[in-house]
């Protein structure tokens, strides 16, 4: 003859009705969080473009900004030639000189255009050092940051709160 055993969990209820309840409040957790991230990348970008390159480079710097794709998906925007002051370039002649001339007298250089045109520009690799070092550790934040907010909020919806 089989015998039965009931169990009864003390607090299941409240904790079945905590999980119910903080669903609501995952994705707005979750587009703060991605926000911010996706601004902190944008920064390290920009600051490792400044820290790459002193030679002009426009308003590369003012031009790259970020742009909502989806739900937690971000783009960032840069002007196609920051692709070239990444990648460095072969000698090639420069199609807008004057551009360089307020940094060659900041500088006291000669011809930038001229030197480009001989030599072309060595790479920064700028965007490489934000993929493999900036982003991975940015997401690691996320996730920390993530969990340690849901954790609150779980904890106030135990106490009464949310």
């Amino acid at each position: 003859m089989p015998v039965a055993v009931t169990v009864q969990v003390e607090g299941a209820e409240e904790a079945r009705e905590m999980l119910t309840n903080i669903d609501r409040h995952l994705p707005l957790i979750a587009s703060n969080k991605m926000r911010k991230t996706a601004n902190n990348v944008l920064e390290d970008l920009k600051l490792r473009m400044d820290r790459a390159f002193i030679a002009p480079r426009g308003n590369l710097r003012d031009r790259t900004r970020l742009e909502q794709k989806g739900f937690l998906e971000y783009n960032i925007l840069m002007p196609k030639y920051g692709i070239y002051v990444d990648s460095g370039t072969f000698p090639h002649k420069v199609s807008k000189p004057h551009l360089f001339k307020p940094w060659q007298r900041k500088t006291g250089t000669r011809s930038l255009s001229t030197a480009i045109f001989l030599k072309g520009t060595k790479p920064k690799y700028f965007l490489m050092d934000v993929q493999y070092r900036d982003v991975p550790k940015r997401l690691n934040e996320f996730d920390n940051e993530f969990l340690a907010e849901l954790r609150k909020k779980i904890k106030a919806k135990a106490k009464g709160g949310i």
